[in-house]
């Protein structure tokens, strides 16, 4: 950030709106900034807290932080203006044509910041936030400064600072294993780094060892200020309950990201509804877009999301949800492969669940980017139906999956959804499906260099073949340990 050019009576009044996700700095840096650039604004500075997202549930109101300036400016109370109006225009006069900084901090809303503003071009202002406060940048053309996670090289400078340099350079491993488990997140860094000072005597793997463990858990404790949990949970209290309820879904949401549509099958709301409270988590730093209308969290934030879903949300609930999103998957694979492999034998898909359908494409071009968009969500959807016994969607996702992983040569991915189906050959329907795993799986092994494995499989669908009389899938059984 930079302070402009004071001196310019022509220059606007600069406004930088910084905002951010709870313990990620944004107060810290205004003050910091403030500090380093105090020489250019010989006039003072103004600092007021709005507690919009703290343990209190009551943040300051505009009025408050008014009276406030204006006893720090020297008006004694006796004399501040009864209304909000009035004190305004005082706030104002006293400010005009003075190099000052003004720094609202921790607001919840516009409506708390505009009355501060001084409308004095002389003035800096540094406002910060959770949320985007677009009011400010749209009527007030304020500067938005996102604030995202430390640099790799950054997160190892926060626990040398904190640790030692010698620490952390005899255990850089551990110390670059702490860094990526903590997501690069500084209040989450800075709290393992004060556990890790205060017991010099354990190794940096130990503290390590404990985060993977026990993960957001271990990012807790007695103190408000410096619990990771309690600091994102003073977001939630600005939610309603529908937002609230999707933040939850989000934790529980199969792949490390996901898309608007998928969000929609989800939740069991419709697409419009889930724009609205995507966008609403969007500006609340608790959410990110990324390009093609596809959404993902911070992994402690979606931790904490998990978290919330599991307190608050029925196992039915839960369950339901996820059912819907993984018929989704599961229905739009297949038929995302059928555009890709029209010549192969349809198979009949029937959703789980009542009205929820396929997403709608028009070519294999279109099947492809959905395939390559979702990979990720798709081999966790199978995981999830395996583990949740919901068989057909474990098998008509390895179908679906089959021309993808071909054409993209993903032959790791391809043994994953094969295994996990031939792990339910007895709930699969018909003696043809059991032989096509079976050989589907040999074919797989084949391509990774496990002949064993692969020739094994391929005469357990043979002797399954012969068993059953099917000369034709006999055949591809015995083409297929030729191989």
């Amino acid at each position: 950030m930079s302070a402009g050019h004071p001196d310019d009576p022509g220059r606007l009044m600069l406004i930088s709106a910084l905002a951010g996700a709870g313990g990620i700095g944004k107060t810290w840096l205004a003050v910091q900034w403030a500090h380093e650039h105090a020489t250019e604004f010989p006039d003072g500075q103004l600092f007021v807290a709005f507690h919009g997202f703290s343990p209190s549930e009551v943040s300051l109101h505009a009025a408050d932080a008014l009276r406030m300036f204006l006893e720090a400016l020297g008006v004694a109370p006796g004399c501040i203006p009864p209304d909000v109006a009035t004190q305004m225009n005082m706030y104002r006069s006293l400010v005009a044509n003075k190099r000052m900084l003004i720094v609202l901090d921790n607001a919840a809303t516009d409506e708390q910041v505009e009355p501060l503003l001084p409308n004095s071009p002389a003035c800096t202002v540094l406002v910060t936030s959770r949320k985007t406060l677009s009011l400010l940048i749209t009527r007030y053309s304020a500067e938005h400064l996102p604030l995202t996670l430390l640099r790799e090289d950054e997160a190892h400078q926060l626990l040398a600072q904190r640790l030692g340099h010698a620490r952390v350079a005899a255990e850089r491993d551990a110390a670059t294993e702490l860094i990526r488990l903590c997501g690069r997140h500084p209040l989450a860094l800075a709290l393992t780094a004060s556990s890790a000072c205060t017991r010099p005597r354990l190794s940096l793997t130990e503290f390590t060892a404990e985060l993977r463990e026990l993960g957001l858990a271990a990012l807790d404790g007695d103190d408000p200020l410096t619990s990771l949990p309690t600091v994102l949970s003073w977001s939630l209290r600005r939610f309603t309950g529908q937002q609230h309820t999707v933040f939850a879904f989000l934790g529980i949401a199969p792949g490390p990201d996901i898309s608007l549509l998928a969000v929609a099958k989800l939740t069991g709301l419709n697409e419009g509804q889930v724009a609205s409270v995507l966008q609403h988590l969007e500006q609340a730093s608790m959410l990110d877009r990324n390009p093609d209308h596809r959404y993902s969290m911070h992994d402690l934030i979606r931790a904490y999301a998990d978290a919330t879903a599991h307190s608050d949300l029925s196992e039915e609930i839960r369950s339901a949800s996820l059912r819907r999103v993984v018929s989704f998957y599961a229905q739009t694979a297949c038929a995302a492969d059928r555009l890709l492999a029209p010549h192969r034998k349809a198979i009949q898909v029937a959703s789980a669940v009542p009205g929820v359908k396929a997403a709608s494409m028009t070519d294999g071009g279109a099947a492809m980017a959905w395939f390559d968009a979702e990979r990720a969500g798709l081999l966790a959807a199978q995981h999830i139906a395996k583990t949740s016994g919901w068989h057909d969607e474990v098998w008509q996702l390895a179908w679906g999956l089959t021309t993808f992983c071909e054409r993209r040569g993903q032959r790791q991915d391809q043994l994953t959804v094969r295994q996990a189906t031939s792990e339910i050959l007895e709930f699969l329907p018909g003696p043809a499906a059991k032989m096509n795993t079976l050989r589907n799986l040999g074919h797989a092994y084949t391509h990774l260099g496990c002949h064993e494995e692969a020739v094994k499989n391929l005469h357990l669908a043979l002797d399954l073949a012969v068993e059953c009389d099917e000369p034709i899938h006999e055949a591809h059984r015995l083409s297929g340990s030729a191989r």
